[in-house]
Order: C-alpha cells, then structure tokens, then sequence
C-alpha cells in the first residue's frame, strides 16, 4: 500500500486503538474496565477521596493515546493529520457509542435497561449527620419484557469515623414495560449516620446500584 510507510507502526497503532477503546468500555455501569481493573487491584482511580482530582485513568488512557498518534503517525506516509482527526473524534464517541448499541441490541434483562445520562442526576445533601439522597432517573428499557429492578442508594462512606460499611438505602422498586422509557424521581428521606464527622453542610454525587436479585449494575450519575 504507497501510503503506508511502516506495516509494523500499522499493526502496533490498530492494537493501541483496540485497547484504547477496550479500556474506555463503560459497562456493566458507569465505570469503565480500567476504573474496574483499578478498583480490582486495590490502586486508586483519583487523586483525592470521592471521585474527586486527577483520575489516574485517564492519565494512562491519554499515555496510550498519544503513543497510538505517534505510530499511527510513523505509520503513514501521507494522510496523517487527518487520521489524527479521526482517531480523536473516534476516541470521544465510540466508547459510548459501543455501550448503548450493546445495550440495545445484544444485552438482555437488567443489562439491556439504559440510563439516559443527560436525564439522570444522583446526588446528597448531609446536614447534622442527617443523609438525605435525591434521585431523578430516565430509564429505557430495551427488552421485549417487562423488567422489575431495585434500586439502592449507596452512603458515601467517608463522612463517618467508623471502618464499616454503611448499608444500602432501598428504594421503591422500579418495574419497566416492554421497550418503555421512564423517568423516576425519588427522594431518600433521612437517615442518621452513626460516628459522624460534622464538617458542616454537604453535598456530593451519589452512586446508584440496581438489582435484579442476581446481578448488580452500579452508576454515577451527574450532581
């Protein structure tokens, strides 16, 4: 091929772009597989607690990416600036682009049910060592049949001196009818945090968990 300058940079910049998107995968949840690997391995996914400063995942998603430009580059003996294009634009939508079309056309039972992230916002407010979450959710359930799902809000576990777990706040269940889509809103109410570290008014995204009994889909949504 006269435009390919390097066969090897070639195959090196197609298996980057293939990890690349692999490790942007955001699926069963909001997390993507390196964020689980991280978790997995015991390293932190961010500089700071609660999700908060750099993510260290996205600073090896960046090292790859820009090692993928580089031998794409090498690779080439013209058209390069507008494979660079091209591999940014890919790099910005088919991560989502892979989750939703498996969502909607592969996955079955709780795995197909989609989350409409721009519909969708978790968050919680503590005041006095009293936690109270809100949630408006906007689901569509991509199944032929009715799907019934828990959800669960999780505690942040960080606002209390206490190593232990604090327990799932179980909320009213959630039936979704053949292809439907619907938007549920649901308030916590309160509930007191044992061993509490009072640092005043607080406020912070909220991890949402669904069930189904058998398998479990985690997400974080925007505040």
């Amino acid at each position: 091929m006269p435009w390919v300058y390097s066969r090897r940079a070639l195959i090196i910049s197609v298996l980057l772009f293939i990890c690349v998107m692999i490790l942007s995968f955001r699926f069963p949840g909001s997390s993507s597989l390196i964020e689980r690997m991280f978790a997995a391995i015991g390293l932190p996914v961010t500089s700071e607690s609660h999700g908060r400063g750099v993510e260290y995942t996205n600073l090896v998603i960046l090292t790859l990416f820009i090692a993928l430009l580089f031998t794409a580059n090498f690779a080439l003996s013209r058209g390069r600036t507008m494979i660079v294009v091209l591999l940014v634009i890919l790099l910005g939508i088919m991560p989502n682009w892979l989750t939703t079309n498996y969502e909607r056309y592969l996955a079955s039972g709780i795995y197909a049910v989609e989350v409409d992230e721009q519909g969708s916002r978790c968050f919680y407010t503590i005041d006095q060592g009293k936690f109270t979450g809100y949630c408006q959710l906007t689901l569509i359930n991509n199944n032929n049949s009715t799907v019934e799902i828990q959800p669960l809000l999780e505690i942040p576990w960080l606002h209390t001196s206490s190593k232990e777990t604090l327990s799932d706040i179980e909320l009213k269940p959630i039936i979704l009818e053949p292809r439907e889509t619907k938007v549920y809103r649901t308030e916590s109410g309160y509930v007191t945090i044992e061993n509490y570290i009072d640092r005043g008014h607080e406020e912070g995204r909220l991890d949402i968990k669904f069930s189904n009994g058998d398998y479990d889909r985690r997400w974080t949504t925007n505040m």
